[in-house]
């Protein structure tokens, strides 16, 4: 009868160097899928910032071309503030509280800015109703009275972008629309 010698469980995983490889492989492949998958996710957040801020912007103007001419935004208007800010707001403060709150009057403590990091009345810029010739074609030129609002917010990230060596930047959008009001 032959005797044969017990092997422990710990050396003969210590002597498999089969799944070497692939943990070799895996440990190289998670330096370069974790900057990328970063990457995505603050390109995704950055997207979805500015959509939210385009669509803002372009709810402003719509409705500041339906406003009446008299009024505080007839001359460019970067200072005028909301119903958030005290006090009984314009033309112009009321279009910012739209853009800010999603609301014409939004209610202290009620109601939250639309992004947490976009807040201040001063980055909207009021501008209208100013002239504007447009081409209808053929040669003949049609008095077009617009209205612009422009916006800019700093892009708080979630911190993912300096593992992929980028800093914080700025988004800027802008819409004009036509003026109808009387």
């Amino acid at each position: 009868m032959r005797l044969m010698a017990k092997r422990s469980r710990s050396g003969g995983l210590a002597a498999c160097a089969a799944g070497a490889a692939a943990v070799e492989f895996g440990l190289a492949l998670m330096t370069i899928l974790i900057p990328l998958t970063a990457g995505f996710i603050e390109l995704g957040r950055a997207l979805h910032h500015r959509q939210i801020l385009e669509k803002s912007v372009r709810d402003a103007a719509r409705y500041l071309g339906q406003m009446p001419t008299a009024g505080d935004f007839e001359t460019p208007s970067c200072s005028a503030t909301g119903a958030m800010a005290g006090g009984t707001p314009g033309p112009a403060g009321m279009a910012k509280d739209l853009a800010l709150y999603g609301k014409v009057s939004p209610q202290s403590g009620v109601d939250a800015p639309l992004l947490s990091s976009w807040t201040a009345y001063n980055s909207i810029c009021v501008t209208g109703p100013v002239t504007r010739q447009v081409d209808t074609g053929g040669g003949v030129f049609l008095d077009v009275d617009v209205v612009s609002v422009q916006a800019s917010m700093a892009y708080n990230d979630l911190g993912l972008l300096s593992l992929v060596g980028l800093g914080g930047f700025t988004i800027t959008v802008s819409h004009e629309q036509r003026h109808i009001g009387e």
